[in-house]
């Protein structure tokens, strides 16, 4: 099946990956996160983080989260983050105002202006962002609630691994997903999507992603290895 098909399909079936809940950064300061996040990008701080007690910072884009655990050293992914918002021209002027201000002076924040209707933002930690207007989606994931969200987080992976991670999302996480030309695409849900592409230069930092699922035993008693040779042996007979 391709993107094509999988895209049209998505609205009625996802496969066993609901959504993108969230996904996981290291910062080692949480007021130099909050600057970057809540007053360049506009996003809010959900006012329920306390509750937790592990001093993790929640930020809300729209229905989904990023999550920022402090620590010693930042993390940052190798890949970019996709956010889409319901006006970029407002987005723009938030990061205008961010970086006349000096809000952000003494960090790697940075940003380009718009082209091709994609602002790119470089946070302060080195994070990569692409921030697109909801409206201008035209393939790829649906405009999500609000127009506010997390499109795609795409990773860079190891050149000739992409088959192999998208056989894992297809038989062990029974995920929508296609392999084509060195890029692995996963549906994560009607308005997300993982991407992991082919690099030399591969990122070295993990990423930790929430993907709930429709159903919780898949997979589980599995050896994740034997079902991924069991997939790629169906793929092959196929």
């Amino acid at each position: 099946m391709n993107m094509e098909e999988l895209n049209s399909a998505c609205a009625q079936d996802c496969g066993n990956v609901l959504c993108l809940e969230h996904i996981n950064l290291n910062v080692p300061s949480g007021d130099v996160a909050m600057d970057f996040y809540c007053s360049a990008l506009g996003l809010t701080r959900h006012p329920y983080d306390k509750v937790s007690g592990s001093g993790t910072i929640w930020i809300n884009v729209g229905r989904q989260q990023i999550h920022l655990p402090r620590a010693t050293h930042p993390q940052v992914v190798g890949g970019c983050v996709q956010l889409v918002v319901p006006s970029l021209a407002i987005a723009v002027k938030r990061l205008e105002a961010a970086a006349k201000g000096q809000l952000l002076a003494g960090t790697k924040f940075r940003f380009k202006k718009p082209a091709n209707g994609v602002c790119v933002v470089t946070g302060p930690y080195g994070n990569c962002y692409e921030v697109q207007e909801s409206g201008a989606l035209v393939s790829g994931p649906l405009a999500p609630p609000g127009g506010l969200g997390i499109a795609s987080v795409r990773i860079r992976v190891r050149v000739g691994t992409s088959a192999a991670i998208a056989r894992f999302y297809r038989h062990v996480m029974h995920a929508r997903c296609e392999a084509k030309d060195g890029t692995a695409t996963v549906v994560a849900g009607p308005f997300s999507r993982l991407v992991f592409c082919e690099c030399a230069r591969n990122g070295k930092e993990g990423v930790h992603d929430s993907v709930p699922g429709t159903d919780t035993e898949a997979g589980r008693g599995r050896d994740e290895h034997q079902a991924v040779r069991e997939g790629e042996q169906e793929e092959e007979e196929e």
